[in-house]
């Protein structure tokens, strides 16, 4: 009960932190480690201790799949925390690491969050090392998703006061061509990055503009 009260305030605090941050959160394909919400429900040092210490396996995955560097840290984490209670596996946390650490997911997010990356411990090296640049180009395509509407907007506004002024403004007529042109062009792109980033492709009808 007390996790599930946990993750719904967790959940709740997404909400209030704005629509970018949500919008960034739901689009992003990957699974967040919960090691970090499995040592916050509120269970004394040694029941925690107790409980990892039956999966020394999961433990180091999990620890892996958070992206850090080395499974030593990890291991001297849990020595210190739990060294009273439980002794670490120590080879059984090293091979859940490195499965957790050596996955296309974690390297993903690595790249995305412009995180460092060690794939030379991992034996699928370059395809992780692919991943890890799909991230960081997933970042760029986000980027210019967001500028592309930004200027959008403001180009829809200058076709609004463009008509506004028609009457007054001999050269309104002639300047509304090219700037339709413009959204039409900034319209494709924005499309284009869409489907790059597998988002839902967003109609602008010509009658928009």
């Amino acid at each position: 009960m007390k996790k599930l009260k946990f993750l719904s305030l967790l959940l709740m605090s997404f909400g209030l932190a704005g629509c970018e941050t949500l919008w960034t959160i739901v689009t992003l394909p990957i699974t967040v480690p919960m090691m970090v919400l499995e040592s916050m429900v509120g269970e004394s040092t040694e029941e925690y201790c107790v409980r990892v210490s039956q999966d020394w396996y999961h433990a180091g995955y999990l620890y892996g799949a958070d992206g850090r560097e080395t499974a030593k840290d990890g291991i001297d984490y849990y020595t210190r925390r739990c060294g009273e209670y439980r002794k670490v596996d120590q080879a059984a946390f090293e091979r859940g690491y490195r499965n957790g650490y050596c996955a296309n997911n974690t390297f993903y997010r690595l790249g995305y969050d412009g995180l460092p990356m060690n794939y030379r411990i991992c034996s699928n090296a370059a395809g992780l090392e692919a991943e890890y640049q799909r991230g960081r180009q997933r970042v760029v395509f986000e980027r210019e998703h967001r500028a592309d509407f930004y200027q959008l907007k403001r180009l829809r506004e200058r076709l609004r006061h463009l008509e506004e002024a028609g009457d007054i403004n001999k050269t309104a007529p002639k300047i509304r061509p090219y700037v339709i042109e413009q959204c039409e062009q900034l319209r494709d792109k924005i499309n284009e990055l869409e489907q790059k980033l597998g988002l839902e492709v967003t109609d602008f009808p010509r009658s928009s503009w």
